[in-house]
């Protein structure tokens, strides 16, 4: 992860401003794209690092005479990295690689006469392209392409219900270990009698 925390949990990262903000679907696809990269973390937690920090650092930049969109920012850092890295070099190489393209400040101050007639329209005003709304109890899926697209662990992981982790096994009962321990004795006396048979 970057140097400087999200001020929010992953599950409450929402888009004021959705027009130079990472969409979370997409981020999470630019997220998952990276694990194809040799000794890329594959644990669980992984996936959540990865696409917070994709959110963070991607709001639009203005390189020279172009602007680059926030999912363009994403697209590019995950392409160069899968194209140019034989195996995992880190979260900090990946945000070096970053700020070698967007340079370190990626949320830079503009005006109005800085945005470029290409940028992006919303294609949804209730969700801000974002895929899901508030309904006033808790998120819900938005009717727009986006949130068609919207992973459904991943509302329910905004709404507190389930973990983006998985949880643990259960512990075998009693009953189960003492059930193993039998077999494991039986198997014993019987590879004992096999060797002792003529």
């Amino acid at each position: 992860m970057s140097d400087t925390k999200p001020s929010k949990p992953f599950s409450e990262l929402r888009a004021v401003d959705a027009s130079d903000v990472l969409n979370i679907t997409e981020a999470i696809k630019q997220a998952e794209a990276l694990h194809s990269i040799k000794n890329a973390p594959q644990r669980a937690g992984a996936l959540e690092a990865t696409t917070e920090d994709l959110i963070e650092w991607c709001h639009g930049a203005k390189v020279g005479d172009r602007y680059w969109t926030a999912c363009e920012q994403a697209r590019w850092l995950v392409a160069e990295a899968r194209n140019t890295w034989d195996e995992w070099e880190g979260p900090k190489a990946l945000r070096d690689l970053f700020v070698s393209r967007f340079g370190g400040d990626n949320r830079p101050e503009r005006k109005v006469s800085d945005l470029p007639a290409e940028k992006p329209p919303l294609l949804c005003a209730d969700c801000k392209d974002q895929g899901s709304v508030w309904s006033g109890v808790k998120w819900v899926v938005c009717k727009c392409d986006t949130g068609r697209d919207l992973p459904t662990i991943l509302l329910e992981v905004m709404n507190g219900v389930k973990s983006i982790n998985k949880p643990a096994p259960p512990l075998p009962t009693q009953e189960e270990i003492d059930r193993i321990k039998e077999q494991q004795r039986q198997n014993r006396e019987r590879k004992k009698a096999d060797e002792e048979s003529p």
